[in-house]
């Protein structure tokens, strides 16, 4: 069982270029700045992301494979909701306009976690995001926390916070739909 506490990052940048200056992700499918993916058994707890950025730097041909992409981590990966995460405040920039999307509906964006694992019972608790999210036309998995999955009526949205100055555009500048 892995646990995080009580960490900083602060101006750390995930990319997909090899000559980049960020971590170098190439073909992954699951993207964030402190894991891709989190498993069952992890306790994550009093995070702070700040000043930064994941982005493609590089075109990447998507080809209709499935991309979880989040500030803190692509997809929370627990079919037992075996896992903690908890005041977490994320501050981090998205951008894949200059990736070719095949199918959009096998992208999922989100300002905190990407996608969650089939249905949630534990949901995380007193986050706050911060960021904007730039991808292309068509995009409707994408959130300001959460790319999908999210619960339509839970008492824990009380704990989510969101900076209403976080935008969600197409690489044209067009609003993208938020769910």
């Amino acid at each position: 069982n892995a646990k995080v506490r009580n960490l900083v990052i602060d101006n750390a940048d995930v990319c997909n270029s090899p000559g980049s200056e960020g971590a170098k992700v190439g073909q992954a499918r699951t993207l964030g700045i402190l894991a891709g993916s989190i498993k069952s058994g992890t306790s994550i707890e009093n995070i702070i992301i700040k000043n930064s950025n994941i982005y493609f730097s590089e075109a990447i041909v998507q080809n209709g494979k499935w991309f979880g992409i989040g500030g803190l981590a692509g997809k929370i990966l627990d079919n037992n909701d075996n896992y903690t995460l908890s005041n977490v405040y994320v501050d981090v920039n998205t951008d894949v306009s200059k990736a070719t999307i095949h199918k959009t509906d096998n992208i999922v964006i989100g300002t905190i976690i990407g996608e969650f694992q089939k249905d949630r019972k534990t949901w995380p608790t007193n986050v706050y995001s911060k960021g904007n999210i730039k991808g292309v036309s068509g995009l409707t998995k994408i959130g300001p926390i959460f790319g999908t999955n999210i619960p339509t009526s839970t008492t824990v949205n009380n704990t989510w916070y969101v900076e209403d100055s976080n935008t969600y555009k197409d690489k044209e500048g067009n609003n993208l739909t938020v769910q």
